[in-house]
């Protein structure tokens, strides 16, 4: 306890001046905890507490940990390559060593004079194990130093790596994705992040839905368990109607962040309204409604029927019935499969809780940022570009196979074929709701052009499908290619869906008062 007439209530105005600036530039979130951060410690000073003392021993104690850590930095990336360095040049070129230095030769018979007249027998000029393990790693420190600096000095000298000044954070297993400079995605200043977050995401073999996604964190993409994170209306979840939302990389929202795709508009929209849904978005990319209807299966009969639920489909279950040749219900990679079942070679074991990184992945892939080596590579491979408004098609799923392809030669007879299928298996779909009496929204959705096949589908599909294909005929500029949209987009589709949904939602609401 410090003396009461000595108070320092420095500790006390730091974090009140900080919550008052916050929230003068309206940030009440960030004001918040300060201010009770700043109450508490106001009360501790009151009481004599030497809140301030405190604070200078852990600043203390910070700081010579830091130094700590510095200091052992310092070593390997400073005097380990030094000392590399140093044996290098005094081994010459050819690796013998210089006769000039402390590493010369000497006969065993050379006898040294030594203080006080003493002899001693010459020393043969050998390193020991200690200082060939450092002459080694010092040498690797050295390596991985110079690649890193050449790389960084090659993006401040071009634009390779960047995009409008972003840093593209590529890694070798990710892929520069054209849409980053498409017109629609030119707003989005965390574009080259999110894609690459994209390729990053991992997945697992799951049993007839041919995979599932792993837990995976970053700023824009948030997977937990079967879904994506969406917007979620504060207060508490009870006495909210849950809806599931289902489909292809369209419904996870390729393209938008989470708190801005289809499902999390349907969320705000449901907020403005007055009648708040707690929404789950199934979605996943690359999805046919027939991997759709399986999964929805096996939620309902593991964790019990929603309140409503709504599927959105069109584009994947189109462009699979490219890949074969009859009208059966089909998924990307068919070919890739094909040929890991004949060589008896798929891999059918599931991790329950993978780790989505480590810290050296994450290191790793920091310096791969830089890594000059990591840069001449992808120049080497660079892929193919895309053009802007090609057929949608999610990469694939990097546990299972290789990339899907950019373009797939659709015939009118792929649209017809789609729209068949797509009927078959929503009667499936709406007998499950049927069963479990959900209400059920079916959405065929919207695409950047509409040639023969996608009209030959539409022919094929009927009620209680809502075809909504033609919605943004007129909105060409927030597609990023053929299927999908920039968050604009999903703000479009979001609304149009809203105008089934609501009313649906306004009556659970009268029902369950």
């Amino acid at each position: 306890m410090g003396a009461r007439g000595n108070r320092n209530w420095l500790p006390v105005a730091a974090p009140a001046a900080l919550g008052v600036l916050a929230l003068a530039l309206g940030h009440p979130a960030r004001a918040i905890p300060l201010l009770v951060a700043a109450a508490v410690v106001a009360v501790l000073v009151a009481a004599g507490v030497d809140v301030a003392g405190w604070i200078a021993r852990g600043a203390l104690a910070a700081g010579r940990g830091l130094s700590l850590v510095l200091s052992w930095i310092l070593f390997a990336v400073v005097i380990l390559p030094a000392s590399a360095w140093s044996a290098l040049r005094r081994r010459g070129i050819r690796g013998r060593r210089s006769q000039a230095t402390a590493w010369s030769e000497h006969r065993p018979t050379e006898v040294r004079i030594g203080a006080l007249g003493s002899t001693t027998p010459g020393i043969e000029g050998r390193r020991g194990l200690v200082g060939r393990v450092t002459w080694a790693i010092g040498c690797v420190v050295l390596v991985l130093g110079a690649n890193y600096g050449l790389g960084w000095i090659w993006d401040r000298a071009t634009v390779d790596g960047r995009a409008g000044g972003i840093d593209l954070a590529l890694s070798p297993t990710i892929e520069r994705d054209p849409r980053i400079d498409v017109p629609a995605m030119a707003a989005y200043s965390c574009r080259a992040r999110y894609f690459a977050d994209i390729q990053r995401a991992p997945v697992s073999y799951w049993p007839y839905t041919e995979f599932r996604p792993d837990p995976f964190r970053s700023p824009y993409l948030n997977v937990d368990g079967w879904t994506r994170r969406s917007y979620r209306t504060p207060g508490p979840r009870d006495g909210r109607p849950v809806v599931w939302m289902f489909g292809g990389s369209t419904t996870w929202g390729e393209g938008q962040r989470d708190e801005y795709t289809i499902a999390s508009y349907l969320a705000r929209l449901a907020e403005a309204d007055g009648v708040p849904i707690e929404v789950a978005n199934f979605g996943q990319r690359g999805w046919t409604h027939f991997q759709e209807m399986v999964l929805y299966e096996q939620r309902l009969a593991l964790d019990g029927p929603p309140d409503l639920s709504l599927f959105y489909d069109g584009v994947n279950d189109l462009n699979v019935q490219s890949l074969i040749t009859e009208a059966v219900p089909a998924h990307y990679q068919v070919a890739d499969a094909a040929e890991a079942m004949n060589g008896m070679a798929i891999a059918t074991r599931f991790a329950q809780e993978p780790s989505t990184s480590t810290v050296l992945e994450d290191v790793w892939h920091e310096y791969s940022k830089h890594s000059l080596v990591h840069k001449l590579l992808r120049r080497i491979d660079q892929p193919a570009g895309a053009s802007p408004l090609a057929p949608a098609a999610p990469a694939a799923p990097t546990a299972l196979a290789g990339p899907s392809p950019a373009t797939f030669d659709i015939t009118p007879q792929d649209g017809t074929d789609a729209g068949k299928v797509y009927e078959r298996i929503k009667r499936l779909t709406l007998s499950l709701s049927e069963r479990y009496d959900v209400e059920t929204l079916l959405y065929w959705q919207p695409e950047a052009s509409h040639g023969e096949a996608q009209v030959r589908a539409q022919r094929e599909i009927t009620a209680p499908t809502i075809d909504i294909s033609e919605l943004l005929l007129d909105h060409q500029d927030v597609f990023i290619d053929g299927g999908h949209t920039n968050e604009e987009g999903a703000r479009l589709v979001a609304e149009r869906i809203w105008d089934d949904l609501g009313p649906a939602v306004q009556e659970w609401y009268r029902r369950n008062g």
